[in-house]
């Protein structure tokens, strides 16, 4: 499993953008990363940028269609997971990760979910 908590924001956009882009661009587009975030056009043509760590409104369809959820149980680290229900009750396999963003925390699980299409 690669260690996506070394990962910077722009390359957890990156690596997010790869299954959310059909949705983004269903027509296809090109989409870059440089050093201020991870970019792509849309079926306008306008440049847009995606970055699910910071931005509520790029990440919540993917954390409510992924059933991930963020728990805010201490002060200055979040924690996400893949299922809370399983979580709490102590259950094995559950996938999660650990950040001060809870966005990012989120935008992890789910890369960790979906490893293996990668």
């Amino acid at each position: 499993m690669k260690n996506y908590e070394d990962m910077s924001d722009s390359q957890i956009a990156q690596n997010v953008f790869f299954f959310v882009s059909s949705n983004l661009c269903p027509n296809g587009g090109l989409a870059h990363i440089c050093s201020d975030g991870f970019f792509f056009f849309d079926n306008k043509n306008i440049k847009r940028k995606f970055d699910p760590c910071n931005n509520p409104s790029n990440a919540w369809p993917i954390i409510d269609e992924n059933n991930i959820t963020i728990i805010n149980d201490h002060p200055s680290m979040r924690l996400a997971v893949n299922d809370a229900a399983g979580y709490y009750n102590g259950f094995s396999g559950i996938i999660a990760s650990s950040d001060e963003n809870g966005l990012r925390a989120a935008m992890i699980v789910f890369l960790k979910i979906n490893e293996d299409k990668l």
